[in-house]
């Protein structure tokens, strides 16, 4: 798991180091992905894509608009440890896209809470971490996705594939990657009967996406 790290910069005011990367924010980096470095910025996710165009980010922004329109209808259900589990899904919309002073494309959205599927890959500290962050109940679902992960992650997996194969038919997109268990978090309601899958990116990178060849609504 990458460790966070404090960068005190300005987006517009600092610039590039040796190591090539986009202008860091005056907040919290949270990892570099394919295509772009993401930071938190209190409730606000940024991302600051160096390689992109601003026409590729509002595609990206359309699709997964519309893939939040199809998923945000569908649900499932799944057994966990004997226990029967109603499985919602939500899709973090982004919320802006525009171009820096210095041309790199930033995107903003929402934070989300809950935790990354990508942890219960992990043995250590790191689950035990996410374990003893949750309550009793919501502990014990992530200890059962740990202690039984490759039969579960395959189910979740599975599930995830097929709602990738209903965005990409029902959208004309290629490119939809939504099995990629480190864009999707988990969180849970009160009563535990039901998890939400939060998807934070329909794609594994943003070049990924291939708009429709013809006209899809």
């Amino acid at each position: 798991m990458i460790k966070n790290k404090i960068i005190a910069h300005t987006i517009d005011s600092s610039s590039r180091g040796k190591n090539n990367k986009p202008y860091p924010l005056e907040t919290q980096w949270i990892a570099s992905g394919i295509d772009s470095e993401v930071y938190r910025d209190g409730e606000t996710i940024v991302k600051v894509y160096a390689w992109r165009t601003i026409e590729e980010l509002l595609l990206y922004k359309d699709a997964t608009d519309r893939i939040k329109n199809i998923l945000e209808g569908e649900d499932d259900h799944i057994t966990l440890n004997g226990g029967k589990y109603r499985i919602i899904y939500k899709v973090n919309p982004i919320d802006n896209v525009y171009t820096g002073s210095r041309g790199d494309v930033i995107s903003r959205s929402a934070y989300v809470e809950g935790i990354n599927i990508g942890v219960i890959t992990f043995n250590g500290e790191d689950l035990a971490l996410a374990v003893t962050e949750l309550n009793e109940p919501q502990g014990r679902v992530i200890k059962t996705l740990s202690d039984d992960k490759n039969q579960i992650l395959r189910t979740i997996e599975l599930l995830l594939q097929e709602k990738t194969t209903i965005a990409e038919k029902r959208t004309g997109f290629k490119g939809i990657h939504l099995s990629c268990f480190q864009n999707v978090k988990l969180s849970f309601s009160h009563d535990n009967s039901t998890i939400y899958f939060t998807i934070t990116d329909i794609s594994s990178s943003v070049e990924s996406l291939k708009e429709p060849k013809t006209n899809f609504k």
